[in-house]
């Protein structure tokens, strides 16, 4: 890096007020980087800790080597202790992520999720052409649970995929896992099948993505209902916290928990334990959707008329965020063109 040094200052607090993770690069310099985080919260009485050696520093370890050792850019380099010694984790004894036993350390992945997209955001300034916009970093970890009409205990679990922001050169990804998780979605036919539940709808999350030159991934909507009376308990996170748009793009959206959508519609929170639902209730999870990488204006016209055609992004969107007029499912290179220039000199 031509930096001598660069520090960073990052942190994200949930809806609650009681998770804070604040990421610090020191003396960036001879390849050598500091990952501080001992201004996080501090640890918790539930299962919301994270094991130092075994996921903080796991997370932090996996999220700098897909920067650095991009295996589209460099040949493949085997995980080694050398490749990780120039990293150095800080995180203060009794903070949430670096607890003190005995501390429970279940429910863990989107603190670490979100310790990897803040390590991303400190990077971005020095090294823009190597990370991506802000990411869903989140995962929507369901367990529902219930007796079926022939008296037998079910329990059904699925994991609700998130997203990706912008990159240099191309979109986001949409509906996969962040950094460092690996867990496939459960067919709607599997759940047919086997549960006395219904999927009502599954679908990606249109028009939420971040905008810009490249637009950010979509997080996925999921809608399932109870046949018999049942309960659920969600870990999700991103109630209240856009991910984050960068060189100009705008943020994502956050996450949404609704009970019963159709009828009486009641927001949920992002964490809870054991929610009774009766037969015929429902929830809708909707995953966030990420940020845009680079100035929606930049974006070329026709990647956004494609996007409309595709109900990724909607007609009143295409004109709001990206100048571009569409008309009866058309693209009026003119009037985007006069668009695009207003828009630019408002500026």
């Amino acid at each position: 890096m031509n930096e001598s040094t660069q520090n960073g200052a990052y942190h994200e607090r949930a809806a609650n007020g009681n998770l804070c993770m604040v990421v610090l690069f020191k003396n960036f310099r001879c390849g050598l980087i500091t990952v501080d985080l001992s201004k996080s919260a501090d640890q918790v009485p539930i299962a919301y800790n994270v094991s130092f050696e075994g996921a903080t520093c796991v997370s932090t370890y996996n999220v700098l080597r897909s920067i650095f050792l991009d295996t589209a850019t460099h040949d493949y380099v085997p995980a080694n202790e050398g490749a990780f010694r120039p990293i150095h984790i800080v995180a203060r004894k009794g903070c949430i992520l670096n607890p003190q036993k005995p501390a429970g350390t279940f429910s863990r992945g989107n603190q670490v999720n979100t310790v990897a997209d803040l390590v991303i955001k400190a990077l971005a300034p020095v090294i823009p052409q190597q990370v991506c916009a802000g990411s869903a970093a989140n995962l929507q970890f369901a367990s529902y649970a219930g007796v079926d009409e022939k008296g037998d205990y079910w329990v059904y679990i699925e994991v609700d995929e998130g997203s990706y922001g912008g990159r240099p050169d191309r979109d986001g990804m949409d509906a996969v896992d962040f950094s460092s998780w690996n867990t496939r979605n459960n067919p709607i036919e599997d759940l047919d099948m086997h549960i006395p539940m219904v999927c009502e709808r599954y679908e990606l999350r249109e028009d939420t993505a971040g905008a810009g030159q490249w637009r950010g991934g979509m997080g996925i909507v999921r809608w399932n209902r109870f046949l018999t009376d049942g309960v659920m308990t969600m870990e999700g996170d991103k109630g209240s916290v856009r991910p984050w748009g960068f060189r100009g793009g705008t943020p994502g959206v956050p996450a949404q928990l609704i009970k019963n959508p159709d009828t009486e519609a009641q927001p949920l929170p992002s964490k809870y334990d054991g929610l009774r639902f009766k037969a015929g209730e429902s929830v809708l999870i909707a995953v966030p959707s990420s940020g845009g990488y680079g100035d929606p204006l930049d974006r070329p016209a026709a990647l956004v008329h494609e996007d409309v055609l595709d109900d990724i992004v909607s007609v009143e969107n295409a004109k709001t965020f990206y100048g571009v007029v569409i008309e009866e499912g058309q693209l009026n290179v003119e009037l985007t063109e006069q668009l695009r220039a207003a828009l630019k000199n408002q500026r």
